[in-house]
């Protein structure tokens, strides 16, 4: 899973510790986790920021939905504090 904060992407597991910095085709792979507030910790670390922590939920628990999932999802905007917003590959389309 990617995370983006500012001109920095890095990839992280589902528990939300990061493996490393993104590469090239990473975001054509997968899904980009937006809105956290605090820049992104080192490798090895843990996402600790509350967006992010609900954008890994939210993707785990649409692992393997049909049109939903890492495969289907290009972004989870968790920038709202009350509502998370779902951008499918190739769509306009808004899921929230």
């Amino acid at each position: 899973r990617l995370r983006r904060a500012g001109p920095t992407d890095v990839l992280v597991d589902g528990e939300g510790v990061v493996l490393r910095a993104a590469e090239a085709g990473d975001r054509l792979r997968l899904p980009v986790v937006v809105g956290a507030r605090d820049p992104a910790p080192r490798p090895g670390a843990r996402f600790t920021d509350p967006r992010v922590v609900s954008g890994l939920a939210v993707l785990q628990a649409t692992e393997g939905v049909p049109l939903m999932g890492r495969r289907s999802l290009a972004v989870v905007d968790c920038t709202y504090a009350d509502r998370i917003i779902l951008r499918g590959r190739g769509s306009e389309a808004v899921v929230a």
